[in-house]
């Protein structure tokens, strides 16, 4: 980790943005998923038919675009950049976009279907909840806690940086890459 003073600060501010930028792009579906509701589309759809639609509209495209983000020239998302931070290999160069997709399959994708899968459920289901879709509900909610956790213990790398080789460092303000 950078021995730059605030890192994890800036990290957890950084994410919020991200948050609010995913959220621009969630309102954004959900206005198209409710117009399809009104025409009387969206509600003839099976659970794995919302959760394919969703897992297409929403997690595939943010989880692409941060990779993109992460694994391009300057290395960091939209809130990344304005906090003055860049996503690198743990040892060496830039992650390069390879990298950063499995960086955010881990961190975005595969939370995210999760809770989608556990949210699909709760809301199609006419019978009594089953132990099945509490544990699912569970695993969805503790993986990020998870990693939030990671960033105030050890050596602040959650499990996504470390299974992609990444690490997240501080740059100068006025810098957009390292190079």
């Amino acid at each position: 980790m950078s021995s730059i003073p605030g890192v994890t600060r800036r990290r957890v501010l950084a994410g919020l943005l991200d948050l609010a930028c995913m959220a621009g792009w969630i309102a954004v579906v959900a206005a198209a998923g409710f117009l399809l509701r009104l025409a009387g589309i969206a509600g003839r759809l099976s659970p794995l038919g919302l959760n394919v639609v969703g897992a297409v509209a929403v997690v595939v495209p943010i989880t692409v675009a941060l990779g993109v983000l992460e694994g391009g020239k300057y290395e960091a998302t939209l809130g990344k950049q304005r906090f003055g931070l860049r996503v690198r290999r743990a040892a060496g160069p830039q992650l390069g976009i390879g990298r950063a997709l499995l960086r955010n399959g881990i961190k975005v994708a595969a939370p995210w279907l999760f809770g989608q899968v556990a949210a699909v459920a709760l809301a199609t289901t006419n019978g009594p909840i089953d132990t099945d879709l509490l544990v699912l509900t569970g695993v969805s909610l503790l993986i990020p806690l998870v990693y939030v956790v990671s960033l105030f213990v050890g050596d602040r790398r959650p499990p996504y940086d470390l299974v992609a080789g990444s690490t997240v460092v501080g740059v100068a303000p006025a810098r957009r890459s390292l190079d």
